[in-house]
This record gives C-alpha cells, structure tokens and sequence, in this order.
C-alpha cells in the first residue's frame, strides 16, 4: 500500500464477507485495509483487512491462445502475474467453476488471484457471484447487464436501493 507496511496481528480479517484468519489470506487477492498510519507515513496499524472476489462463476470458455476466460459473460484476463490458489489453477477448463480477485482492465477483468473452486457446477448447491457496474436496467422485466451477463433481479432480496431498484452505472 504505498510503501506503507502495516501490522496486521490484531486486525478483523474477513474474506468475501466471513471472519477469517490472516493465515488465509493469499497472494494475489485485492484486499481493502482500514487503519491508522504513522505521521512519517512509513507504517500503520490495520484495524481489518477484506477481500472480496469479484465473481465465482461457471467457466463458458478458455481462450488457448491467450489464456483468457469467459466467466458469467465477463472477460478475465491472465498473465504471469496472476497468483493461483494452488496446483489445480493452472488446469483450467470449461464446466469449473472459478474464483477471480481483481482489478478492471477495461471490458475485461485482469485476475490478480484465481482459484478453481469446483471441478463442476452443481445447481442448487454451488453458489456464484458477481459484481460490476450495473447497464441497461429494465425495471418492468426485473433485469440488467453486468458485463455480457443478464441479471434477473426479480426474486433478489433488494434492500439498500433507493425505490428498491439498481440504478445504472
């Protein structure tokens, strides 16, 4: 965090949502650390530190030339740089289902950290997630778009929302 080394032995840790140990945290996720920071601006004292993935979705597809998936109609991209949750990362296929912390690259999501969760998607068993910006919202139909991905909101819990709706953008 630029150049600012923090002690984290007494922060509140928690990964998408759930307490957890510093110990499982991993490399590669994007976490948000609140805390405070010495006045020389060197060191600081995190108070908690998350992580949120910013989806768990169903592989569509692996692009064999580069690399990329299709995710939950979102492109992620992976490079030398993406850290993987362990060996079986570096196996994957269509039908996984995949873990992606990361940051926006565009159209596309570049994947800091990955993670195959499950060799399989099972309905009504395997949960998934996404979050992004909010596009072409239908109020009427009960959907929007994030990313390729239609989103039927219409039996969704939509407490936080002014008027009870998603707003677009």
């Amino acid at each position: 965090f630029g150049g600012i080394e923090f002690d984290a032995g007494a922060a509140e840790v928690l990964i998408n949502g759930s307490a957890a140990a510093e110990s499982d945290l991993r490399a590669g996720m994007p976490v948000r650390v609140a805390g405070a920071v010495d006045p020389a601006g060197l060191t600081g004292t995190a108070s908690r530190i998350e992580y949120r993935s910013r989806l768990v979705g169903v592989v569509g597809r692996v692009d064999a030339a580069d690399g990329s998936l299709r995710v939950l109609g979102q492109t992620v991209l992976r490079d030398a740089f993406t850290a993987l949750y362990d060996p079986a990362s570096e196996k994957i296929e269509a039908g996984n289902v995949v873990e992606v912390g990361g940051c926006d690259d565009g159209d596309a999501i570049r994947a800091t950290y990955l993670r195959r969760r499950h060799p399989v998607f099972v309905p009504g068993t395997t949960a998934l997630e996404l979050s992004g910006v909010v596009r072409d919202l239908d109020a009427a139909g009960r959907t929007f778009r994030i990313g390729d991905q239609i989103v039927d909101f219409a039996g969704a819990a939509r407490a936080g929302f002014a008027g009870g709706l998603p707003l677009d953008g």
